[in-house]
C-alpha cells in the first residue's frame, strides 16, 4: 500500500499538495474505519445539520450531568470530629516486669 492510500496522509493524491483541514478531515473521515462517520459527508446538508446537532446535543448532555453530579459532591454536607486525648487521661496497661 503506497503512502497516498492512507487516510490520514494529508497530501493530495494527484498534485501532492498538502490539502486544507476541510478536505484532510473527509479524506480521514471517509476513509476511517469507524463506519458511523464516513455517512456523515456522504448525505445532503440536512444530513449533516442534523448530525451536528446530535453531536452537539450529546456533549451538552455530558457537560450538564458532570457539572450536576460534580456540586452535588461539593455542596454535600460533611462532618468531621477531631477528639484530642492528652497523655495525663490515657489509660495504659500495666507494663510487665
Amino acid at each position: 500500500m503506497a503512502d497516498s492510500d492512507y487516510a490520514t496522509n494529508c497530501h493530495d493524491g494527484e498534485t501532492g499538495e498538502v490539502l486544507s483541514v476541510r478536505w484532510a478531515y473527509i479524506k480521514a473521515a471517509k476513509g476511517t474505519t469507524m463506519h458511523g462517520v464516513a455517512n456523515i459527508y456522504a448525505g445532503s446538508r440536512i444530513r449533516r445539520f442534523f448530525w451536528l446537532i446530535c453531536v452537539i446535543g450529546g456533549l451538552c448532555g455530558a457537560v450538564a450531568f458532570s457539572s450536576s453530579i460534580l456540586s452535588d459532591y461539593v455542596s454535600f454536607r460533611k462532618n468531621t470530629n477531631v477528639v484530642t486525648v492528652s497523655q495525663t487521661e490515657m489509660k495504659l496497661g500495666r507494663r510487665r516486669p
